[in-house]
């Protein structure tokens, strides 16, 4: 969005610049946050800072706590492996639903990237990348 030419002391606006103006400031009124980003007006124009939840909606490094068998979730430490915030992780696996006979192989204290569901440290997360199901051929 190119400049507006700034007005003199004691220059009247032309309706041009008076409209320009207007749609701005107008547009401005529009900008709105979403998924805990806040905008607000400042003396410099908008101000935009991040206010999430932490965990939501944030890549995060869940480790293993025990290894999954006949299960398409595993229960993990967040963060740290052995004191993190323990959680449950829900895995998409292509081709099947058992993380036992998947790629890559999950065991304890093994760390992969999930992301947060919902808003809560415990509850609802999912794996980044998907798990590939191991089939014989």
């Amino acid at each position: 969005m190119r400049r507006l030419p700034p007005l003199h002391p004691g220059q009247t606006p032309t309706n041009k610049m008076y409209n320009d103006l207007t749609n701005r400031v107008n547009a401005l009124s529009k900008i709105t946050g979403r998924s805990g980003v806040v905008v607000r007006p400042s003396e410099n124009g908008v101000c935009i800072t991040g206010s999430g939840t932490a965990g939501r909606s944030t890549l995060r490094r869940a480790y293993v706590k025990t290894t999954p068998s006949g299960t398409s979730a595993v229960d993990v430490y967040l963060d740290t492996d052995t004191t993190g915030t323990e959680a449950a992780v829900h895995c998409n696996i292509i081709g099947g639903n058992n993380l036992s006979s998947a790629f890559p192989v999950l065991t304890d204290g093994e760390w992969f990237y999930v992301v947060a569901d919902t808003n809560t440290d415990t509850s609802g997360w999912s794996n980044v990348w998907p798990f590939i199901a191991n089939t014989s051929c």
